[in-house]
């Protein structure tokens, strides 16, 4: 869920800029400055925050760890025979984890190779092709 909340910032990071981090660089060239590195202690501190204050699991609830149920009730939704238990989608959410992994890892290797943000790879990368100007 990191991974894949680290590639949102990634793409939300091109189009929103704000306005008391002026002169701070886009994605990881953001932390080679100070007021950078500050922005990115404050994420740090506020899901902190949230693991240990907001998100806790009931200690007396022996269930697997970060079983937090469903939540918005997507399973009561798609009419799931085990409820959040049910194997599939935990499978799907292991799946879709692990490509946001790759995706952030390959996004941070090409910024630090092309100098370009996420969004701009894209449009590199999709440059050319019909349809795409």
């Amino acid at each position: 869920r990191v991974a894949m909340l680290a590639l949102v910032g990634e793409i939300v990071q091109h189009y929103v800029y704000l306005p008391f981090f002026d002169g701070v660089g886009k994605g990881l060239d953001a932390l080679s400055i100070s007021a950078g590195q500050f922005g990115f202690s404050l994420v740090v501190i506020f899901c902190g925050y949230l693991e240990l204050v907001v998100l806790t699991q009931d200690p007396k609830d022996k269930s697997r760890a970060g079983a937090f149920g469903d939540p918005w009730g997507v399973a009561k939704l798609l009419n799931l025979p085990d409820g959040p238990d049910n194997l599939d989608m935990q499978n799907k959410e292991l799946s879709n984890g692990r490509l946001a992994m790759m995706s952030i890892f390959v996004t941070f290797l090409l910024e630090k190779v092309t100098g370009l943000d996420a969004v701009d790879q894209l449009k590199d990368a999709v440059k050319g092709l019909p349809g795409f100007s």
